[in-house]
């Protein structure tokens, strides 16, 4: 006797859904992908703009002594000529070495902040000398609006909570499938002889159902423990939703508030360097003390720090908002879906 048979499964409630969570899970994993990748371009760039940040320090030092060094000279003009006291000349030395002091600190603080941003990219990458300031454009508008309050929702964590949702769901599909049957069509032919000369065929079709009548109460916890897990998983969706609702108008606040002591600083700094400027003309012509030459030059320099901070701040808040938007990576993974299709 020789015998073909087949047979294929018509309906499994089961297995449908099986199929529907590995689906979902797929695309819960490029969701949690894309998020990282959020996330990292956001920690990179705000280390990019740490490091600009720290050597804008420097540079304010560097300015500093610049300009101290000048003050002491004429301090020391004044006091060979008899118009100056000694005391006038040992306290602009004292600010130097002082301001020397703060110019090593700064530089190492850059060296750290380069370190920090090497630490982010995976790789030592960067140089000191390999990073150039941003265009003042950017600096130029103040933050978008948030038109869209409810941009967070296409955040890919967002995403990615409501996708594993839907996977909970599956899941009591899945389980309450030990209720249904499952159906097979099957089909077979077969030839049959006595003595393997003479053969008869002969064939059977036909559909199947199996139903499974009892299993011990498994199916019943199955589908109670599923759906205490798709609970849960609502739970976190709506703790996602809340907690990334939070995070954009925190960051939509920290832009804003980091472009409104942007514009302050600006105005101060103007006016800073510009009483400095006639302090020192005043103190060269006698006119001043040397009280007020040292607190003017220290105003100057509090002022030029808080303006580099301010600068780099609002540039980070930016890139911050762009983040709690889930815009950040969005360019490279056009790129790469482009470049799969036209693989």
């Amino acid at each position: 006797r020789g015998s073909v048979g087949a047979q294929w499964r018509l309906f499994d409630l089961q297995r449908a859904a099986g199929q529907n969570m590995a689906r979902l899970g797929t695309e819960a994993g490029a969701q949690a992908f894309a998020a990282a990748r959020n996330q990292l371009v956001h920690e990179v760039t705000r280390g990019f703009y740490g490091v600009l940040q720290a050597q804008a320090f420097a540079d304010v030092q560097v300015e500093a002594i610049r300009s101290i060094e000048e003050s002491l000279r004429i301090a020391r003009e004044r006091f060979a000529a008899g118009g100056a006291v000694k005391t006038d000349v040992l306290n602009l030395e004292t600010q130097l070495a002082q301001a020397n002091e703060d110019l090593i600190r700064a530089r190492n603080g850059a060296q750290l902040a380069l370190a920090a941003l090497n630490a982010a990219i995976g790789d030592d990458l960067v140089a000191a000398d390999a990073i150039a300031a941003p265009a003042d454009a950017e600096l130029a508008a103040p933050p978008p609006k948030c038109t869209n309050p409810q941009a967070y929702e296409d955040r890919p964590e967002f995403r990615a909570a409501r996708l594993m949702r839907q996977i909970k769901e599956q899941d009591v599909r899945k389980a309450q499938g030990g209720y249904a049957p499952t159906v097979s069509a099957f089909g077979s032919y077969d030839l049959d002889s006595e003595d393997a000369s003479d053969f008869q065929d002969s064939y059977v079709v036909g559909v199947m159902a199996e139903i499974n009548v009892f299993d011990g109460a498994r199916t019943r916890a199955a589908v109670r423990a599923a759906r205490a897990d798709l609970a849960a998983a609502r739970a976190d969706e709506e703790k996602a939703r809340l907690n990334l609702k939070l995070d954009l108008q925190q960051a939509f606040l920290g832009a804003q508030e980091a472009w409104e002591r942007l514009e302050v600083v600006r105005k101060s700094l103007e006016t800073a360097r510009e009483a400095r400027r006639i302090v020192q003309e005043q103190y060269q012509q006698g006119a001043a003390d040397i009280a007020l030459l040292l607190q003017t030059q220290v105003g100057v320099t509090a002022t030029e720090t808080r303006a580099a901070a301010a600068r780099y701040d609002y540039l980070t808040a930016l890139s911050n908002l762009k983040r709690a938007k889930g815009e950040l990576g969005e360019d490279e993974q056009k790129a790469e879906a482009k470049g799969q299709r036209s693989e």
